[in-house]
């Protein structure tokens, strides 16, 4: 679990963000038709925690600010944000940035689409 909490994640160029009012909705952009599911509809937590992934924060400092915005504990948390970013890794929303030998962040292809 460390190692996961170190992990730093960029937000997927195969998915877009709109706030619709006081909802956040993500956008897979697809490749073919058959692969539409839809869109997802992010509760506030969700909205925090998508907000928070910029390719710099750790998983840790994703969890430290949920812990300051919404009552809940480190434990909680940390079950939640880890779920929810499992969930946004297997929709391909995110994918892992991985630090190079030069310290220059890099990250790992996932597409959306498989061609």
């Amino acid at each position: 679990m460390k190692d996961f909490l170190t992990a730093c994640f960029r937000k997927s160029d195969k998915v877009v963000s709109r706030r619709i009012e006081n909802n956040l909705l993500l956008v897979p952009i697809h490749c073919q038709a058959s692969d539409i599911n839809g869109f997802y509809k992010l509760n506030e937590v969700g909205t925090e925690i998508w907000e928070h992934i910029d390719g710099h924060r750790s998983v840790a400092e994703i969890i430290n600010a949920v812990v300051s915005e919404f009552d809940v504990t480190a434990e909680t948390a940390e079950r939640d944000v880890t779920e929810f970013l499992e969930q946004l890794k297997e929709i391909r929303a995110i994918e892992e940035v991985q630090a190079s030998s030069s310290g220059q962040a890099t990250w790992t292809a996932g597409n959306l689409c498989n061609n």
